[in-house]
């Protein structure tokens, strides 16, 4: 009898189709699980994304950190960013510099951690140099995030150039690993003297992908930091250097940047260096060799024209000369140092609910003990607490006077004039007198003031030489430049200014030059046939008033 064939292969199909339910089922089974792991690669994304800025940015608040670090002599600077966020930074400043430096620090820790790179840059290099923290580091307010970082670079860039008197393309900019990228945005869009990049990379994306080749993070990163993109917008000298041994950001991604880097340009390889390594003293000596600008020398070795200038210009009354118990003034002797470490005297006379918080900056002739006549008038009559230092060189300080010298003591002694108040050092008023004045208005254009009272003082110092020896070419001898009508343009709150017209010492004319290159609102007051003396009793009326129209 035949099979029938229908039943024969019944079993057949039967064993077939069980075998598609099976494959279906581990079909589903295998797509479930490609969902699952799509949906976790999703979710580790999103999470990423969200998570990016606290990726990048690993900042240390203070107070971590050592913020008196021993053998750093340095300067509080605080400044705001365009948006007002509260920005901090040390400044470094050199009697002497060869290039003035801002540094952009990487993205972990605070300045504290770079306290022995600013003593090797200013003791070794020879620079003066402003570091700061990006927002939400150290002491500066806010949280950071790409363009927020790119702000307080540009906002500490123009404080440094106030603070110097100097344009912002003059200023070398310096950058570390993600702060190289932040200078390279600084110099795209404004220039530099030159630009100093260590450990940079040609855009964050680029280092991300490095460290997570499995995600697709060119396409999904918002902090881009695109600095291979922006650095052909810079036309002037660079300098890079890159560990071969960085496992961070690879010396490859340097080397990208440095492709797109426009000449003329150096590349120096560290053999040996990772990304957290110190540099080695070889490569601050190629920095200082590449900065170039020989220091000016020591003091021993001024020339023999510069120590007759010095002793003209300033004329120091050293103590004991003077009255330094004077009757019916209640002082307090303060003792300060400047930020070169010389150690510097003062008188501060406080009075309780003051019109004013007065920094008063004597002339080239005096010390504190001649003032106490002045002191008494401005804190009874005019009502203002009032802080009166001596220069370097005069009365109890110690050091030997020169131009640089005598504006570092005038900015040490307004921060100790602004911690002893508990204000900003904007919120001084400024008074300076002939020579003083100058320094104060040096004072006003680097960081502002509350207001600025100039008294019998003059253009340039230079001007003021011309006059007396028309004959010599001061202008191109003398060190000793004090050009104050080319910086009082940088200062912008109200100017009272008073000038004797009979000063045989400092022209009115020059005073009036002066005056003409300020900005509003100002006010010149002239003393008939006064000379190069205190101003007369009925001036100091007038101050209350101009001081009173503040509040």
């Amino acid at each position: 009898m035949e099979d029938n064939p229908q039943t024969a292969d019944s079993p057949r199909v039967r064993d077939s189709g069980w075998s598609r339910i099976k494959r279906s089922r581990l079909v589903r089974r295998i797509g479930r699980w490609l969902f699952l792991l799509l949906l976790a690669y999703l979710l580790v994304m999103v999470v990423m994304m969200f998570l990016e800025e606290s990726l990048i940015f690993f900042p240390i608040r203070y107070p971590q950190g050592d913020w008196q670090p021993y053998g750093l002599s340095f300067e509080d600077a605080f400044f705001e960013a365009a948006d007002g966020t509260r920005i901090h930074g040390w400044y470094v400043p050199h009697d002497a510099p060869r290039a003035v430096v801002l540094y952009c620090h990487g993205n972990a820790g605070n300045i504290t951690h770079r306290a022995e790179i600013l003593r090797v840059l200013h003791d070794h290099v020879g620079v003066s140099v402003l570091i700061f923290d990006y927002r939400g580091y150290g002491r500066s307010a806010g949280k950071p995030n790409e363009p927020g970082v790119l702000a307080d670079a540009r906002a500490a860039r123009t404080w440094l150039a106030n603070r110097e008197a100097i344009p912002q393309s003059e200023i070398v900019l310096m950058g570390r690993s993600l702060g190289a990228a932040v200078a390279v945005d600084l110099a795209a869009s404004g220039g530099a003297r030159a630009l100093v990049l260590e450990s940079a990379f040609s855009s964050m994306p680029d280092v991300a992908a490095q460290h997570y080749p499995w995600l697709p993070v060119r396409w999904l990163m918002r902090t881009r930091f695109d600095a291979a993109a922006q650095i052909a917008s810079y036309h002037g000298p660079l300098l890079q250097s890159h560990g071969d041994s960085d496992t961070i950001v690879p010396i490859e991604s340097g080397r990208r940047l440095f492709r797109a880097a426009n000449q003329p340009k150096q590349f120096l390889t560290l053999p040996g260096l990772d990304h957290n390594d110190f540099s080695p003293r070889t490569y601050y000596d190629r920095l200082a060799e590449f900065l170039g600008g020989p220091q000016e020398p020591a003091e021993e070795d001024k020339s023999l024209l510069r120590q007759i200038e010095d002793s003209i210009v300033f004329v120091p009354a050293g103590y004991p000369d003077g009255q330094w118990n004077p009757p019916e003034l209640d002082f307090e002797d303060v003792w300060f140092r400047a930020a070169d470490g010389v150690k510097l005297h003062g008188w501060y006379v406080p009075r309780e609910n003051p019109l004013a918080v007065v920094l008063y900056c004597h002339g080239n002739g005096d010390n504190v003990s001649y003032l106490a006549d002045l002191l008494r008038t401005l804190h009874d009559q005019v009502g203002v607490s009032v802080f009166a230092f001596d220069y370097r060189g005069y009365g109890r300080s110690e050091g030997t006077p020169d131009e640089a010298g005598v504006l570092a003591d005038a900015r040490a002694a307004r921060g100790w004039l602004a911690k002893r108040e508990g204000i900003q050092e904007k919120d001084a008023v400024l008074i300076g007198m002939s020579l003083g004045g100058a320094v104060a208005v040096d004072l006003a254009a680097k960081d502002g003031a509350r207001a600025l009272v100039l008294e019998s003082t003059f253009s340039s110092m230079t001007e003021v030489a011309a006059h007396h020896f028309p004959l010599l070419p001061v202008g191109h001898l003398m060190q000793n430049q004090f050009r104050s009508a080319e910086k009082i343009g940088a200062f912008s709150g109200p100017l009272l200014q008073s000038h004797g017209d009979a000063d045989e010492l400092v022209p009115i004319e020059l005073g009036r030059r002066l005056f003409d290159a300020a900005n509003e609102p100002k006010q010149f007051i002239i003393f008939r046939n006064g000379r190069h003396d205190l101003p007369p009793p009925e001036y100091f009326d007038q101050l209350q008033g101009f001081l009173k129209r503040l509040e």
